[in-house]
């Protein structure tokens, strides 16, 4: 388990590796710069979508962009403009929940890869910046800002079955502006507001499906920012104000990453720890992507 950037003689090929700690390049722009909106954390760099938020001329932007890899296209809107939602899924299958728009909601709605539809099972209390995870027939909302729970702040858990909500085991804490990234079963809930106090937190919870743990503080206290990968392998991206800062989690502890190029809170993300993007960004609305890969441990060689 070499450390990124270490070098080392590796005696039975008789060669140099190196492990890489891995670079952000620039990926293609977004036709409107934009934050505070929801993507497909499930997407790859090559297939992913952003829709919602917050443009320079829509406080909350129905709007949904399509990203190939290198251009973005414009497709079909959202049924109703929002933002600070949460939403997980792919570019083909994503879910849409909560956010403002600007009234605090609890909607559903459901994307096929063509068009948006309105689920008809709304979350069980309209809320936004809650902490999300998982896919679109299977996904997480973790506390956040809201109407139910207690005083505005819900420390509330609920899981969507790709029909409908159910409440389950709260939260342990009560936070707003969080992180998160993993599957419904598998989840790591990240940093965010904390209530009382309203300061950036370093806490994080891992859930199994059932209950919540307690996981290793981050270096960093951190809020309004995106997390993408899985549980044991997620990568925090930003912070407030506009931060390229990066942490990373390999399921038991967090290291500082490669600092993106712009500084960036409320983006989306999309992908792997070792080949991702985040997209987005602000305030003000950001157009640009940054792509990360990590070439992973390479053998050192030479040439003349």
């Amino acid at each position: 388990n070499p450390v990124k950037g270490q070098v080392w003689y590796n005696t039975t090929a008789g060669v140099l590796k190196v492990s890489g700690a891995g670079a952000w390049s620039s990926g293609g722009s977004m036709l409107v710069a934009k934050f505070r909106g929801g993507g497909s954390n499930n997407g790859t760099q090559t297939a992913c979508i952003n829709f919602g938020g917050s443009d320079p001329g829509t406080t909350a932007a129905a709007t949904n962009e399509e990203y190939n890899g290198s251009t973005w296209t414009e497709v079909n809107n959202m049924v109703t403009g929002r933002y600070n939602l949460m939403a997980v899924g792919t570019s083909t299958a994503a879910v849409a929940y909560g956010g403002k728009t600007p009234s605090t909601t609890g909607a559903t709605e459901e994307y096929d890869g063509t068009s948006w539809t309105t689920n008809p099972n709304a979350m069980g209390g309209a809320r936004y910046t809650a902490g999300q995870a998982g896919t679109a027939t299977a996904a997480l909302a973790v506390a956040g800002d809201g109407t139910g729970g207690s005083g505005g702040y819900p420390a509330i858990v609920e899981e969507f079955n790709g029909t409908t909500w159910a409440e389950v085991n709260n939260f342990p804490v009560t936070k707003y502006e969080i992180a998160g990234t993993g599957t419904q079963t598998a989840a790591i809930i990240a940093g965010g507001q904390g209530v009382p106090g309203h300061s950036k937190t370093t806490t994080n919870f891992e859930y199994d499906g059932t209950s919540w743990a307690a996981a290793n503080a981050m270096g960093t206290a951190t809020a309004y920012n995106y997390m993408f990968g899985i549980q044991t392998a997620g990568k925090l991206c930003g912070n407030s104000p506009n931060a390229t800062t990066v942490q990373d989690y390999d399921g038991t502890s967090w290291a500082a990453g490669t600092a993106m190029t712009t500084g960036r809170q409320k983006e989306i993300g999309a992908g792997t720890s070792t080949s991702g993007l985040v997209a987005g960004g602000g305030p003000p609305g950001i157009a640009t992507v940054e792509e990360f890969n990590d070439p992973g441990t390479t053998t050192v060689t030479t040439s003349t």
